[in-house]
């Protein structure tokens, strides 16, 4: 059964002011809700945007609980989504103006200088020492690992400006 009725009742709405919102009549309303009718999908689709909520939960086919995880969902990637927009944008820009300035400072960026500065400091303090506790030999380990890891990344990206040099030459 569809949650037409439900839905209406949460927004206060009389069969009368629903019908008129999206131009069917007061009885197919009636209709919908008491099941006599299916909602083609056109209009389940108006419906839905009208509440703000899926095709599938207004049609029943969804509980309230899934509902909310697909709401949830889509919430917490929202900030992934923004920033792949704003990595687009970047990329865009990057097509069709002199990124010369954004070059020079990938290397003159405090936290890059900062960031090897502190790498060198914990190494030496690693290699003046002669016994290392299990905590600290699992630090180590996984230092090995995210250094492996940024060479890696590192390396990654020195062959794709290399290759993509050498094309364009």
């Amino acid at each position: 059964m569809n949650r037409l009725k439900e839905l209406r009742n949460e927004k206060g709405l009389t069969q009368q002011e629903l019908a008129d919102a999206i131009n069917v009549s007061k009885i197919t309303i009636l209709r919908w809700e008491k099941g006599e009718r299916d909602i083609k999908s056109a209009k389940a689709q108006q419906l839905a945007d009208y509440f703000g909520v899926s095709v599938v939960y207004l049609l029943g086919y969804q509980t309230e609980e899934e509902r909310k995880i697909i709401e949830n969902t889509v919430k917490s990637i929202e900030p992934i989504i923004n920033l792949h927009k704003e990595y687009k944008e970047k990329l865009e820009y990057a097509k069709n103006n002199d990124i010369s300035d954004l070059i020079n400072s990938a290397w003159n960026n405090e936290s890059i200088s900062l960031y090897c500065s502190r790498l060198s400091e914990v190494i030496n303090q690693i290699v003046v020492k002669d016994n290392y506790s299990e905590k600290e030999q699992k630090e180590i380990e996984t230092l090995k690992n995210e250094i492996l890891s940024l060479l890696d990344f590192i390396y990654g990206m020195r062959l794709k400006l290399e290759n993509h040099v050498y094309y364009y030459k």
